[in-house]
């Protein structure tokens, strides 16, 4: 993978040597005007869980093989730390901010600071910005020009793949901790790209800062070390599987 410009073609690494095009970005800051949700609550067919209703629908779903007992038991242990959920002093830069299966939602209404980075797109900055206002977090916006002129959704934003230099600048101007959160996408071979911008950020941030920590979105072609008794009981399930389930082999064939 290289990095090119009207100019110059370079290794991919190399990006981050070069000046960034256009002026520095500025932050906005937007601050929730709600209160920050001190208990985990999941949404589900159009309602919450939460509690007791919570913990049942967890038995229910191991019982069927939806989850395994680890998963279960992770998500029981946060509902029985409600402080763990108090982020308001956890600062998150989400890559893919607009992401639909990203945690920036969640992040807002737990208090946390989210430090956004997403394509400059009205519509979709217009989401975020309403996103925040309605929770407790606050959200970092990265901006051309003033970071307190009008129309904030129309100069919001910032391209990984062709401006990841600029991006890295603006990232580097926080101080402190930092979680560097992976939720990027595109279709076809637009991803590749995008995911390979993300990977040379990453790089470049972890060999200058040594208070960075990483996140991922999994996907299902993930592959993972797992113990032994989730395949015993992937396999279990597999074999007694109903329906669609037992004609699976003979499809694929």
């Amino acid at each position: 993978m290289r990095f090119a410009d009207a100019e110059n073609d370079r290794p991919l690494v190399e990006a981050f040597t070069v000046d960034p095009a256009g002026e520095p970005l500025a932050t906005a800051t937007v601050t929730g005007r709600g209160t920050a949700q001190r208990e985990l609550v999941l949404p589900y067919h159009g309602g919450r869980l939460r509690g007791a209703e919570l913990s049942r629908q967890l038995d229910r779903w191991v019982a069927a093989g939806v989850v395994e007992p680890s998963c279960a038991e992770a998500v029981r242990l946060v509902a029985e730390n409600p402080d763990w959920l108090d982020l308001s002093d956890r600062r998150v830069a989400v890559l893919g901010a607009g992401a639909e299966m990203g945690p920036l939602t969640a992040l807002m209404r737990w208090g946390a600071e989210a430090v956004a980075v997403d394509l400059p797109r009205p519509a979709l900055w217009q989401r975020l910005v309403d996103t925040a206002n309605r929770y407790a977090g606050r959200l970092r916006v990265p901006v051309a020009g003033d970071p307190t002129g009008p129309d904030l959704a129309r100069r919001a934003g910032a391209d990984l793949v062709h401006e990841p230099g600029r991006i890295a600048t603006w990232l580097a101007s926080f101080d402190g901790p930092l979680v560097l959160g992976n939720y990027v996408y595109a279709d076809g071979a637009m991803n590749l790209r995008v995911a390979m911008a993300v990977d040379a950020l990453t790089g470049h941030l972890l060999a200058r800062r040594t208070d960075l920590a990483l996140a991922f979105l999994a996907t299902p072609t993930d592959v993972f070390a797992v113990p032994a008794d989730a395949v015993d009981g992937a396999t279990r399930r597999y074999v007694e599987a109903s329906g669609i389930g037992r004609i699976r082999r003979p499809l694929r064939c």
